[in-house]
């Protein structure tokens, strides 16, 4: 979603924008096109192996080449230098490997040496014209390892709050793509399954359903979501807006990761509150009682009573609402997205 955003942003900017799918298109060709801007040329039919080829023949096109992830710029390092380039690079952290590595190990109670880690995630890296960071914590990180300045960008996303009050509403909510089985979002519901609902269950005669929505991947058994009897999963669908309308809490049990969690600003968006790690509220910058309710990370009962606690609380519901619908409308809309986007391609 972010990515997509910011090749419209580039488009409102003025600029012609190519995008290239480093790992080819494996999607619908006529829903990929609806979802970039009119002019954007979308190399759907090319992939890694073309790259080289590709960047040769374009030498001359280009003012900027914008790279999302470092994983994807160390796979074009050499390519880049054999192909003759000398545009500038931007690099696109989105959400850094060794923040994610790091909130595993602490999860996983290992130890963990960041900045070693950091450094080695941007050893051999090509110079880069901008370094950009998702949020303010991960660009400090970013500025003390590599003593660059580093640009933030965060995410876009407007409020579109769904209709329906407290009193129309009821259950749980969790909405999220599960792409490995080591994934977040996997472990999130593994960790609801095996150790929040039981503990809700046990305080609670009528604990709350959860409903669980998303892409899972060929091969991925989540058998968790299938024993659970707290737990409805649906799989992939085509509308969420109506699960939205219909669930009175959005829960994110994450217990590692990095960058920003979309999903939150998304349920936010739909005006249903949320409850988080403290993982999240910190990526975020949302205050626990306020926009969220932050649990600490590792503490399964903490997040068992904070659902019970906001599953009968209308004023408490509805100061988050509120407050999150506020905060979104104040730091994630159009205006000042497009803004950061054409500050970092200023020269």
């Amino acid at each position: 979603m972010r990515s997509n955003d910011i090749v419209h942003a580039i488009d409102r900017a003025g600029y012609d924008v190519h995008v290239l799918p480093m790992n080819g298109a494996p999607y619908d060709v006529m829903s990929l096109l609806g979802d970039m801007p009119a002019r954007a040329e979308v190399l759907y039919d090319r992939a890694f192996g073309d790259i080289k080829a590709f960047l040769s023949e374009r030498r001359e096109d280009y003012q900027r080449i914008w790279v999302a992830r470092t994983h994807n710029l160390r796979r074009l390092r050499t390519l880049l230098i054999e192909s003759g380039n000398e545009v500038p690079v931007i690099l696109d952290t989105e959400a850094l490997a060794s923040c994610r590595a790091a909130t595993k190990a602490a999860m996983m109670r290992t130890g963990f040496d960041l900045d070693t880690a950091l450094q080695a995630e941007f050893a051999d890296l090509p110079d880069l014209a901008r370094i950009i960071a998702v949020n303010q914590a991960e660009a400090q990180l970013l500025q003390r390892v590599r003593g660059q300045t580093v640009e933030i960008l965060g995410t876009y996303r407007e409020a579109t709050p769904t209709k329906p009050g407290f009193a129309a509403r009821s259950g749980l909510l969790f909405i999220g793509a599960v792409h490995e089985a080591d994934a977040p979002n996997a472990d999130s519901l593994n960790y609801y399954t095996q150790e929040i609902f039981p503990v809700l269950a046990q305080a609670s005669v009528s604990a709350p359903l959860l409903t669980v929505a998303g892409y899972c991947a060929p091969g991925i058994e989540l058998a968790g979501l299938k024993m659970s009897e707290g737990v409805r999963a649906l799989g992939e669908v085509a509308q969420t807006r109506p699960l939205y309308e219909a669930a009175r809490i959005f829960v994110a049990p994450t217990r590692f990761a990095a960058g920003t969690p979309y999903k939150i600003y998304e349920a936010a968006a739909h005006g249903v509150p949320c409850i988080v790690t403290t993982l999240l509220a910190e990526q975020l910058g949302w205050r626990d009682g306020e926009e969220v309710l932050a649990v600490p990370t590792l503490d399964a009962e903490a997040f068992a009573r904070a659902i019970l606690r906001l599953d009968s609380d209308e004023a408490l519901w509805t100061r988050l609402r509120a407050n999150a619908l506020k905060r979104l409308r104040r730091e994630n809309g159009i205006a000042a997205f497009q803004a950061r986007v054409q500050q970092i391609l200023t020269p």
